[in-house]
């Protein structure tokens, strides 16, 4: 029996016979050894010529296998084995068939040669470009970018490592990694009258609270320890007597002057004393001085025309004033506040709450008597002597007694006082 073989080269075709023994290995045997040869054959799995074949059917149709082969020649990997499993099917018709699609594993062996192609693997991106890419948010390491690869390492133990605020203490690193938490201030102050605060950036606060009432005549204060707001009246009174002592709630204390007063006669109102007589036709035409000017009682001393002082007042001396008539040499008083434990007063009594230790003579108090003027002394202690046979209102006369500083008339001339 003999083998045929139609091989197709520059578009020829050739006859080639073998003795029915030759026996062969496998399927390459049966194939020229030139490549010239494996491409022809690719021509040919493309050329309808070789279908013509009437002789060999089922070899056409291994041809169209070869013509698979040909895809394989595009060497896109998959596609070449594609290829050999054509040969696996020319194994079930011709042999020659079969010859042509290993020419197709050939062409897949090619394939092997694209694995280079995933050596791409040497294309990867690098880890990082620069510090930022490694990045790990942690503050106590020091992240930094060596050949494409990121080196975090901790930052040294005392390294600041805040949080962008002073309010709850000074963070720092451990040394391994770790931020450990500062020692947040002391924001209270104990103080009830604060409102305490801390501020991210400027730390502790301590703002007064509010204790203004607007009102010019109180003193606003706040207690320390309870907190509690007052606002406790201011004092108007300036210990001038002499003034009228008022606050405003918008403009605070006033302190005005008493003025004077007028009236008609020669007399004042209460609290005052007349300064001056003078006419008046309002006052009518009977007199000519009806008209009296008052001035307030008031001030350490001040002088009011006659010869005695209003209530809290005494007499030092007398004198002479045209603005309080022509009828007397003497028609004018000096008078003095009734304060301190003694003082002297004209005449030969003291005022209320005081008495008589002594009398005397001055010329400031006229010229009519001997004795006209008293040294008064405040009514205190248990007991006290006083000139004449009387005591004051709370104490009892215990005894007379004579003392020539009470004067001469009368044998027994002063009385001792106990208090009742």
């Amino acid at each position: 029996m003999r083998g045929l073989r139609f091989l197709l080269a520059s578009g020829l075709a050739s006859l080639v016979l073998w003795p029915a023994c030759t026996a062969f290995d496998n399927a390459e045997d049966l194939l020229p050894k030139s490549d010239a040869g494996i491409e022809a054959g690719g021509s040919a799995a493309s050329d309808g010529g070789i279908s013509g074949g009437s002789g060999f059917p089922s070899g056409g149709t291994g041809n169209t296998s070869g013509t698979a082969g040909t895809a394989g020649s595009g060497n896109t990997g998959g596609s070449g084995n594609t290829g050999g499993t054509a040969g696996t099917g020319n194994a079930g018709g011709s042999g020659n068939t079969g010859g042509t699609g290993n020419t197709g594993g050939t062409a897949g062996t090619g394939n092997a040669g694209n694995t280079g192609g995933s050596g791409n693997t040497g294309g990867v991106p690098p880890e990082c470009n620069g510090p930022a890419d490694c990045a790990d948010g942690n503050p106590c390491t020091q992240n930094v970018c060596t050949s494409g690869s990121c080196q975090n390492t901790f930052e040294p133990n005392g390294t600041d490592c805040g949080n962008n605020t002073v309010c709850d203490g000074v963070e720092t690193c451990d040394g391994n990694g770790n931020c450990k938490s500062g020692t947040p201030p002391q924001v209270n102050d104990g103080n009830a009258c604060t409102v305490d605060s801390c501020d991210p950036v400027t730390g502790v606060k301590h703002v007064a609270v509010p204790v203004n009432d607007n009102d010019a005549c109180t003193t606003d204060a706040c207690n320390t320890a309870t907190g509690a707001i007052t606002h406790t009246p201011v004092n108007t009174d300036d210990g001038n007597d002499c003034t009228v002592d008022s606050c405003d709630p918008a403009t605070g204390v006033k302190h005005t002057s008493v003025p004077n007063v007028s009236q008609c006669g020669l007399s004042c109102p209460a609290s005052y004393h007349p300064t001056g007589y003078n006419y008046s036709s309002s006052c009518g035409s009977c007199c000519n001085n009806n008209h009296a000017t008052c001035a307030y009682n008031c001030g350490a001393s001040f002088t009011s025309c006659g010869l005695s002082c209003p209530g809290g007042y005494h007499p030092t001396g007398y004198s002479y004033s045209s603005s309080c008539g022509t009828c007397c040499n003497d028609n004018r008083s000096t008078c003095a506040k009734n304060t301190g434990s003694s003082f002297t007063s004209c005449g030969l009594s003291c005022p209320s709450g005081y008495h008589p230790t002594g009398y005397s003579y001055s010329s400031s108090c006229g010229t009519c008597c001997n004795d006209n003027r008293s040294t008064c002394a405040e009514n205190t202690g248990s007991s006290f002597t006083q000139c004449g046979l009387s005591c004051p209102s709370g104490y009892t006369a215990t005894g007379f007694s004579y003392s020539s500083s009470c004067g001469t008339c009368c044998s027994n001339n002063r009385a001792t006082c106990t208090k009742v």
